[in-house]
C-alpha cells in the first residue's frame, strides 16, 4: 500500500519538474524540449505554490 497525503499534511513547494509545461506539454519529471525548462513552466510551478500557501 502506498503512502497517501492526508488533509493535515504540510503544503508543498512546486518545482518546474513537478508540473506539465504549458508551452511544450512536457509531462512532470520529463525535460522541456529542445532546451531546459521554459519560463512558462517555472511560472506555472510558482503559481501552484502561491495558491497552496495562500
Amino acid at each position: 500500500m502506498e503512502p497517501q497525503e492526508t488533509a493535515g499534511s504540510a503544503a508543498r513547494t512546486w518545482h518546474a519538474k513537478d508540473v506539465t509545461c504549458p508551452k511544450c506539454q512536457a509531462r512532470p519529471n520529463f525535460p522541456c524540449t529542445p532546451h531546459g525548462p521554459h519560463q512558462e513552466r517555472v511560472e506555472w510551478a510558482m503559481e501552484f505554490t502561491r495558491k497552496l500557501w495562500g
